[in-house]
């Protein structure tokens, strides 16, 4: 047996929370879809994910289509490495990505010259330290990163600031905070800013919570708000990951196959 990730779509609804009546996507055999970002660009919703072999992750997107199916996937960045989580984020009309880049001990910030298509790598915001995924968002005219680091992925949260996505970046603080690791954008709900975590404490990928965030130059602040278990769907024993917009909610889940499958 071995595990499998899988990602689901509904259609939003206005509760994002609501879990039930997902369509899950099916992914062919000897290969997983993981990490979902959703980004609706002139009227069409592309879904970006980690498109695995079980030998190394690379980013691949779909076209959602009406009937909650996707598009063939095309792959749009590739590494020696493996890469996955791929946090898309908007500025000025221009896209950039941050994905995870495996144990390369660097985030790089890559560009597309066409979107959605023709990746580049453009800012290295991070070297020689090991990291997991990561979230920048834009809040208070101030860029922000979270991810977590060193040899604890789960819950050592490192947190970076700067005046520009392009610019230099400084350590803003790093703390032992249980749930730290990224599950996904951080986003503003009800005039909160919520960031999702994984929930790593029964194993890895176990479930996602989600935390309203307080951020200024004083300090940061994080309470619980809400949660989703992997009971979302038959058989499942993980999901890691959460992302929406106003026409879809995208989730991954995990489950146990066959060998072969």
């Amino acid at each position: 047996m071995k595990n499998k990730w899988f990602i689901a779509i509904k259609e939003n609804n206005g509760d994002i929370f609501d879990t039930s009546s997902f369509t899950p996507i099916q992914s062919p055999i000897g290969k997983y879809y993981a990490d979902p970002f959703i980004i609706k660009y002139k009227g069409i919703n592309y879904l970006f994910f980690e498109d695995y072999d079980y030998k190394k992750g690379v980013i691949s997107y779909s076209i959602i289509n009406d009937d909650l199916t996707i598009t063939r996937p095309t792959v749009i960045l590739e590494e020696p490495f493996h890469l996955s989580f791929p946090n898309i984020i908007e500025e000025n009309g221009e896209f950039y990505m941050i994905p995870e880049r495996g144990d390369t001990g660097k985030i790089v910030l890559y560009k597309s010259l066409n979107f959605p298509n023709n990746w580049v790598p453009v800012k290295t915001i991070i070297d020689n330290v090991r990291t997991s995924d990561i979230d920048i968002i834009k809040h208070n005219n101030k860029y922000w990163l979270f991810t977590t680091y060193g040899a604890d992925l789960s819950d050592s949260l490192l947190v970076m600031n700067s005046n520009s996505l392009l610019g230099k970046w400084e350590v803003f603080g790093v703390d032992n905070i249980q749930h730290s690791r990224p599950a996904g954008h951080i986003f503003y709900h009800n005039n909160h800013l919520i960031r999702p975590v994984q929930d790593c404490t029964k194993l890895y990928g176990y479930g996602l919570v989600f935390k309203e965030i307080e951020i200024n130059e004083d300090g940061y602040k994080e309470t619980i708000t809400n949660r989703i278990n992997p009971d979302w769907y038959p058989n499942i024993i993980g999901t890691h990951t959460f992302n929406y917009n106003e026409d879809y909610i995208v989730i991954d889940g995990k489950k146990q196959v066959n060998d072969d499958e």
